[in-house]
């Protein structure tokens, strides 16, 4: 049986590890993206998590440097405006 300090120490790098762990948007932020479809279908959105404000590119790349020039070095959450997942792959198997 463990004792009540490993337990603690066990628990508290857990925490730790969770801390910079990336969470998914509020249900606030992501209705006011689908309010969005229609003008910006297509549009990457960059979300920051903590104030929660949205930057919009093309891509992943011109959305997250839009967020840095306001949130340097901060971590952003994406979703693309209208689609189920943000980048999407194409193609497959070649048949011989």
């Amino acid at each position: 049986m463990e004792g009540k300090k490993s337990i603690a120490r066990r628990l508290a790098t857990r925490s730790q590890k969770l801390e910079g762990a990336m969470r998914r948007p509020s249900q606030r932020v992501l209705a006011r993206l689908k309010e969005w479809d229609p003008q910006y279908r297509g549009q990457v959105a960059a979300i920051e998590m903590e104030s929660e404000e949205i930057f919009l590119g093309k891509d992943v790349v011109e959305a997250t440097l839009k967020g840095w020039e306001k949130y340097p070095g901060r971590t952003f959450y994406f979703v693309r405006i209208g689609y189920p997942a943000v980048h999407s792959r194409h193609g497959g198997l070649r048949k011989q």
